[in-house]
């Protein structure tokens, strides 16, 4: 790393450390306590609260902050490789890859587990960027809006095979429901693989 990368690189972590950037952070932790005590079932009134909040209350949280900054991580990624201020997974067509992943393990393999299921996500997600990139490579690029506009048509391909697909395989009530992105149903047991997570916005920040 050269010394104006360098430079660069320590003018940028040092904005992040300012009053705006803690206030936000302050903001956030607040709203993550409110989210602990947030839900249907009395925790404080209830004999089984408290193992409740610990099956429930926690993971569900935790696995919100962890899916929203692999999200923004994704997105801050491919911004950088894209030097495009537009693209990220919803308008390169990455999201619809993925869910034709989780489809595909849904339907040849049903018995797959909740990691099995995500590493299928991850792989398809990973080979419509890459196909995404290799259309970028062929396309004349005179504005910037090209490359979100290649996306979400490409985007809109897979999705409508996926949804025709997900139709004729009586799967098309699943596909609904992991667009709907809930977390509700998330429990002890079923969100630790999301802590990899962690790992890889801890080296994407630093780097």
């Amino acid at each position: 790393m050269t010394t104006t990368e360098t430079t660069r690189v320590s003018r940028t972590r040092n904005s992040l450390v300012s009053g705006k950037f803690l206030l936000a952070s302050l903001g956030i932790v607040a709203l993550l306590v409110l989210s602990l005590f947030t839900g249907e079932y009395d925790i404080f009134n209830k004999a089984d609260g408290a193992a409740m909040f610990a099956i429930t209350r926690i993971p569900r949280t935790i696995a919100l902050v962890l899916a929203g900054a692999a999200m923004a991580m994704c997105g801050l990624v491919m911004q950088m490789l894209t030097q495009n201020k537009f693209v990220e997974p919803t308008t390169t067509g990455t999201t619809e890859w993925a869910s034709l992943g989780l489809l595909f393990m849904l339907y040849f393999f049903p018995a797959a587990n909740l990691l099995q299921q995500m590493t299928a996500a991850i792989v398809f997600a990973f080979i419509g960027s890459m196909v995404f990139f290799l259309f970028l490579r062929r396309v004349s690029l005179r504005s910037s809006l090209i490359v979100p506009i290649v996306g979400m048509m490409l985007g809109a391909v897979v999705s409508a095979f996926t949804t025709f697909f997900a139709l004729q395989t009586n799967l098309l009530q699943n596909l609904g429901v992991w667009f709907a992105g809930s977390f509700t149903s998330v429990i002890k047991g079923q969100y630790e693989v999301l802590w990899l997570v962690l790992l890889v916005v801890a080296v994407i920040f630093w780097y």
